[in-house]
């Protein structure tokens, strides 16, 4: 079996589609729905944009996950660690990419 990332809102579409989820499903469910804030189509666009703008799988999921709306959250999320530090100008391309979808987000989703 293969591992592969998805971002939350890619979850919440394929729980959605049980027939009788159990409790732990509806759970999961109902916690999802109060953080997924693109739906599942949007936010697999925006992971294959950052993707391609040369972001890993995995970071562009955490990406599309979050959300983050400055140079300074993507560089919080991105650096550190084992991990080396992004460039200015690499985050500042993140979050170009970023705000073409978190402006596709209604004001009551914002909150």
């Amino acid at each position: 079996m293969e591992e592969t990332d998805i971002t939350n809102a890619e979850a919440l579409e394929i729980l959605l589609k049980e027939q009788n989820p159990g409790p732990i499903e509806s759970m999961m469910i109902e916690q999802l729905k109060e953080i997924v804030k693109l739906d599942a189509k949007s936010s697999r666009e925006l992971v294959d944009e950052l993707t391609k703008a040369g972001i890993t799988n995995k970071d562009a999921v955490i990406l599309a996950n979050l959300l983050p709306e400055n140079k300074y959250e993507v560089v919080s999320l991105l650096s550190g660690g084992s991990r080396p530090y992004i460039s200015e100008e690499m985050a500042e391309r993140v979050v170009a990419i970023l705000k073409k979808y978190i402006g596709t987000i209604s004001r009551e989703d914002k909150k």
